[in-house]
């Protein structure tokens, strides 16, 4: 019996859960049916078709666009189109640093695992981008029994940043044999009814969250709604409406007030020193305020956050990522 298309995204959502919880991970892929994206916008559609292009091929693969956008879901859709009956590894990048990059990369059995899934390449510093580089380049030798396909994800478009210095140009020729760029979410608002009726019906059966359906009015505002969280804040937001509880159909009413809601609490920061926190939260606390806060004077501008706080790009959009801090929800509010 094929798989629902509920329980596949189930599944995949988990394998990303237990990545975040370890730095690295190698698991065995299930004989999952890979579904389509959702939608019918050109955006969703050209996905489709740039999804059975590259099953035919080993090629690796670049995935950007920004948060959100379904990179990570994505790399794995199409790793378990080609290579379902084995394993993937799967990296993050704001795990990794110089001293712990070598020994993360060399749990990467290219016998076992056929692809490789390396998030936000984009914050790899300069000595690790080397050592990426080199390692990359032994997993394509002749002597190794199956080529290592890499699905490398990025927020940033990299040509711009190798432009400024900051990322390796053979690296990215590397990388960068097939790219993908996900398209934010406002740019496909057409999809939007669509992928929330969606939610609405799955979340129940994923999550057991009460059954809640969405008004004609309140989907018609949603459409209209920017999404700087792009797919993961639709799915989340419909989370929240429905653990809410209250009438079956949500209005638009309700809607727009969480919305506000979720927007205050982004951009607010605490008033008072916390001082019950041990010393690394009161730090990660005290950095979320201070990088919010000069965020909103500077409308969301990363590069004019940089030279205020005096920080290298790399690292600041590193940092960001690490606080869960999207500079697009700021410059957009």
């Amino acid at each position: 019996k094929p798989i629902s298309l509920a329980k596949l995204l189930q599944t995949i959502e988990t394998t990303l859960a237990q990545h975040r919880q370890t730095q690295n991970s190698q698991a065995q892929a299930p004989r999952w049916q890979i579904i389509d994206p959702i939608g019918n916008s050109k955006a969703a559609v050209e996905l489709r078709e740039t999804l059975k292009k590259i099953a035919k091929t080993q090629h690796n693969v670049l995935l950007y666009g920004d948060a959100g956008t379904g990179k990570s879901t994505t790399a794995l859709l199409i790793h378990h189109h080609r290579h379902h009956n084995k394993s993937v590894t799967m990296l993050d990048s704001l795990s990794l640093d110089d001293d712990n990059i070598d020994a993360a990369l060399a749990q990467h059995k290219p016998n076992n695992a056929s692809s490789c899934v390396i998030a936000n390449v984009d914050c790899l510093t300069e000595l690790s981008q080397q050592k990426l580089l080199s390692q990359l380049k032994q997993w394509q030798k002749p002597h190794h029994h199956s080529r290592t396909q890499v699905l490398a994800t990025s927020q940033q478009d990299l040509t711009a940043l190798i432009n400024q210095g900051d990322f390796s140009r053979d690296l990215y020729d590397c990388l960068a044999e097939f790219v993908i760029f996900l398209s934010p979410l406002q740019q496909r608002s057409e999809d939007v009814p669509e992928l929330l009726n969606f939610y609405v019906n799955h979340l129940p059966d994923i999550e057991q969250t009460p059954y809640r359906k969405l008004s004609v009015a309140a989907q018609n505002y949603l459409r209209h709604y920017h999404w700087p969280g792009n797919l993961r804040e639709l799915k989340n937001l419909v989370r929240q409406l429905q653990l809410a509880g209250g009438k079956t159909e949500i209005q638009q009413s309700e809607v727009e007030s969480f919305i506000e809601q979720n927007k205050q609490s982004l951009i607010s920061s605490s008033q008072q020193t916390r001082y019950d926190l041990e010393l690394r939260e009161a730090r990660e606390e005290f950095e979320r305020d201070y990088l919010l806060y000069h965020l909103q004077k500077v409308d969301g501008k990363v590069g004019d956050l940089a030279k205020i706080s005096g920080m290298e790009r790399t690292n600041l959009y590193r940092k960001l990522r690490t606080l869960d801090i999207n500079p697009k929800n700021i410059g957009s509010s």
